[in-house]
């Protein structure tokens, strides 16, 4: 069964036609039954053959030139072979710069996506607070709270589950006042809480790690965002709606080699 740890190798590898054997028939049986690889490996073969169209056209617009030069030029048949000869090089330097310059565009797209404030934001969706099934009977700081936070005035939503939360203890607002930390782009505040909630209770444990993960992505702790994905990444619940995202995350070439401190 093909690692998802080193999925973003074996795709590159796939790319440049480099597998062989086992591992190409698993590569092969994972495009046949799994959607999500497949669109993944599908927008890196684009781009790749993007790339390669570019740098096709640049090559047969300079072959072109060339010709449209030759004839212009009444020359020897000596300094013409001799012109040959130095164009040629020319041109194949030219063609192995846009290789080059293809391949660290490739490169660059990889790193893009896969920076920390990359992964962030290409995964983090703010937890969204079922609504009441019936009319709360007293509004209250808590209730104020939650609609504060369903409107986007997150803000105000932490205000008020901090002033219900001194008075009482309850956990949902507190599992809640984290995501509203995050959601106001307060990664440290939301680390706290989400650790004080885990520590407490267990109704929200694994969206709490994961929300937890993404906090530490954000503020760019490596080890302690690897440490926390992987055991929502081990963590097969069939309720567990983070696990294939925390697997992705973990799996990004570039998120593997991030230093831990």
């Amino acid at each position: 069964m093909m690692d998802d740890f080193d999925k973003d190798e074996l795709v590159e590898q796939y790319l440049l036609g480099q597998l062989q054997g086992e591992a190409l028939t698993d590569f092969k049986r994972r495009l046949a039954t799994d959607e999500s690889f497949k669109k993944e490996v599908a927008v890196e073969q684009a781009i790749l053959r993007n790339l390669k169209t570019v740098g096709r056209q640049q090559r047969q617009q300079q072959f072109e030139n060339f010709h449209l030069e030759i004839a212009e030029e009444p020359e020897t048949e000596v300094k013409v072979v001799k012109m040959n000869t130095q164009r040629y090089f020319l041109m194949a330097a030219a063609s192995i710069v846009l290789i080059i310059t293809s391949i660290l565009a490739i490169n660059n797209l990889i790193t893009r996506q896969s920076t920390p404030e990359a992964i962030y934001q290409a995964y983090y969706e703010p937890y969204l607070i079922p609504r009441f099934r019936g009319a709360p009977i007293e509004a209250d700081q808590r209730t104020g709270a939650i609609e504060a936070y369903r409107a986007g005035d997150y803000l105000l939503s932490i205000q008020l589950f901090e002033q219900f939360l001194a008075k009482e203890n309850d956990e949902k607002s507190l599992f809640y006042l984290g995501n509203a930390y995050l959601a106001a782009n307060k990664p440290e505040a939301a680390i706290k809480t989400y650790l004080t909630y885990l520590q407490q209770y267990k109704q929200f444990e694994t969206p709490s790690k994961w929300y937890l993960g993404l906090s530490y992505i954000k503020v760019e702790n490596n080890a302690e965002a690897k440490k926390v994905l992987k055991e929502v990444a081990a963590n097969k619940a069939p309720d567990n709606i983070y696990r294939e995202k925390a697997k992705e995350i973990l799996s990004k070439r570039k998120f593997k080699k991030l230093p831990d401190e």
